[in-house]
């Protein structure tokens, strides 16, 4: 029979809580029953922490952490680091050496130090600090021409061009610029433009030629547009009039209702 494992637990503001002081410890949280958890979920105001480290914690978006993304958060840690012994050193400096490159993810956090350190002239360096990270973030949220090539409207110091990016956006929408912002990018502006040609292709066709009075698309002339208010206003009315008269008709065969009944009398039981 196998030995039941023994869980500590310490009295912390008078509360019985598992007390974490090693690796191991971290892993057991991954076992670790939820009926035993002091709370399973806390509001991100309530937690006394980096507020962006808990941001990118809340996996849901929903302003509270519960246990799956405590779980997570120790399952990605685990999964990205070859070695776990500075975990519980308090430290904001990565050794890049200590990154797990079997798979992409970890492959793609050696790339991204790389090009932050390259950028801070320490290229030879096989350490990253928060700080550093932090410093080159702030660049790229203050420069509204992200890496990617998503361009923000306020990167255009003629008005024009600025009102004709912002046009971009609020027409196709936009790519999300490293300060949150939405931008545009190549594929969004030549969909814009390919957007506008069929818009304007379509318009032309609505132009009544010089010495004519109607076209296949305006077969009202000038009060075509006045006509499609008018029947715009009453749209729904008259889908529910045919709904209920194919109402009606499918009653009438089914036996519901009366078949003798008259024409006058269905009008009525419609208008009902």
């Amino acid at each position: 029979m196998q030995k039941a494992k023994r869980i500590m637990f310490k009295n912390i503001s008078q509360i019985a809580q598992k007390e974490i002081k090693t690796i191991k410890g971290i892993k057991a949280v991954l076992v670790l029953d939820e009926a035993l958890w002091s709370a399973t979920g806390a509001s991100i105001d309530n937690i006394n922490c980096d507020t962006l480290f808990i941001q990118y914690m809340d996996i849901d978006h929903n302003s509270r952490i519960m246990c799956f993304e405590v779980k997570e958060a120790i399952n990605w840690t685990l999964k990205n680091l070859t070695s776990t012994g500075h975990l519980l050193e308090a430290s904001d400096i990565l050794s890049l050496d200590d990154i797990n490159t079997d798979h992409q993810e970890g492959r793609d956090i050696i790339a991204s130090a790389s090009q932050i350190l390259e950028r801070l002239n320490n290229s030879r360096e096989r350490k990253i600090s928060l700080a550093q990270i932090r410093s080159i973030k702030e660049k790229l949220l203050e420069n509204p021409v992200s890496e990617a090539g998503v361009v923000l409207p306020e990167a255009a110091t003629d008005t024009h061009k600025r009102r004709y990016l912002s046009d971009i956006v609020a027409t196709v929408g936009g790519i999300p610029h490293p300060s949150g912002k939405s931008g545009v990018n190549s594929e969004k502006l030549n969909e814009f433009i390919e957007s506008g040609t069929q818009y304007l292709s379509w318009f032309k066709k609505g132009m009544i030629p010089e010495n004519e009075q109607t076209t296949p698309i305006m077969p009202l002339g000038m009060n075509t547009h006045g006509a499609y208010r008018s029947y715009a206003a009453v749209r729904e009315k008259i889908d529910q009039y045919f709904h209920l008269c194919a109402l009606i008709s499918f009653s009438r065969h089914m036996g519901i209702i009366d078949p003798s009944l008259s024409r006058e009398a269905e009008d009525t039981l419609i208008k009902q």
